[in-house]
């Protein structure tokens, strides 16, 4: 097995034939944003990547989900409605 550390991407991989193990920056990420005492909005393109700290943060009603039906960047593919749910938010938070 090898082990190869690449700075670019913060990640650090464990390789054999059989196996490819990636620990990257962003382990951890979902239990981190669900602790940050804020209120939270969470813009999703489709929720099939969703991983079980958010599933069960989003049943507990720990953040406000919204999803758009856009690609990648859905800022970019749908701005009126990242707009209306951006605003949204704030609103009913009287963030702005």
């Amino acid at each position: 097995m090898n082990w190869k550390a690449d700075p670019q991407a913060s990640s650090l991989i464990l390789s054999s034939p059989t196996f490819v193990l990636t620990v990257n920056r962003y382990s951890g990420l979902s239990k981190r944003f669900l602790g940050v005492p804020v209120p939270k909005l969470l813009l999703l393109a489709g929720t099939d990547r969703l991983d079980k700290d958010l599933t069960i943060g989003q049943m507990q009603g720990k953040f406000q989900m919204k999803v758009l039906p856009a690609g990648h960047a859905i800022h970019e593919d749908e701005p009126d409605k990242f707009c209306e749910a951006l605003d949204g938010f704030l609103t009913r938070f009287r963030i702005a």
